[in-house]
């Protein structure tokens, strides 16, 4: 059986799939999604989005940057998700009009959650995952409206410092998410200047048996000696009964 090596690199951290390859690929997807329930293909959409989100944020965030936790009191909360979107679209603005004559990248990534039905007291609330251009306080402080004396909060706002582990910021993209609209699989946005992981694919041949007794999936010294440079963390070997093959998840971390 033919399957393929992906290895995704985002920053210091490399995930590596091997996935079967498909030689009629449409044609298998499509059995694929007709012999998957709607339950299973909801959950496995969420699973990939939030996946690909952490790969991002991975790739274009480190230590030194911000998630930023933004509501709104009564006086201000928007009615519906479309009130919402002109908000924050503002206060991304006011950002970028602060950072104007510093010459720096403004990067984001942009979590809309919603509780409750439109027009049926609907609570909306915000979730960035900011570059450390401005400190905290200058993040909080723009979330308002007005100047001077006249300045109001628009709501709470709240900036914390991302708080890394060897698996990169799993709970934190789980929290973000919890509450988003389901109406799409992707959940997030970003500005156009994110940086995509870099990718490398190949084809390595492999049989079901071989991989059922593939017992150096957790040796962690075959991996490190396999992939140089890098430290094994974590793996996982999957059987989809779908199609009838085996998925393997690795994750590894650059060595200091």
């Amino acid at each position: 059986m033919i399957y393929k090596e992906k290895r995704i690199y985002c920053g210091k951290y490399l995930e590596i799939d091997i996935i079967p390859s498909f030689v009629k690929k449409s044609k298998d997807i499509d059995k694929t999604k007709r012999l998957m329930s709607l339950d299973k293909q909801k959950i496995l959409n969420d699973k990939n989005s939030k996946r690909k989100l952490h790969q991002v944020i991975l790739n274009n965030f480190d230590s030194s940057c911000f998630h930023l936790s933004l509501t709104y009191n009564n006086d201000y909360l928007p009615r519906t998700e479309e009130e919402a979107t002109k908000i924050i679209n503002n206060y991304i603005r006011r950002i970028k009009t602060k950072l104007k004559d510093k010459g720096k990248e403004f990067k984001y990534i942009l979590v809309t959650e919603v509780k409750g039905k439109e027009g049926e007291n609907v609570r909306i609330h915000h979730h960035m995952i900011v570059n450390n251009l401005l400190s905290r306080d200058e993040y909080e402080s723009l979330w308002s409206v007005g100047r001077g004396k006249n300045k109001k909060q628009i709501g709470y706002a709240n900036a914390d410092r991302l708080q890394f582990n060897e698996e990169g910021v799993k709970e934190l993209v789980n929290y973000i998410c919890k509450n988003v609209n389901n109406k799409h699989s992707k959940k997030w946005t970003g500005s156009q200047n994110l940086k995509r992981p870099y990718i490398e694919e190949k084809a390595i041949i492999l049989s079901n048996n071989k991989i059922r007794n593939f017992n150096i999936i957790n040796e962690k010294e075959y991996w490190e000696s396999k992939v140089k440079g890098y430290r094994f963390i974590s793996s996982s070997i999957k059987y989809n009964e779908i199609v009838g093959k085996y998925y393997i998840y690795l994750n590894m971390i650059k060595k200091e």
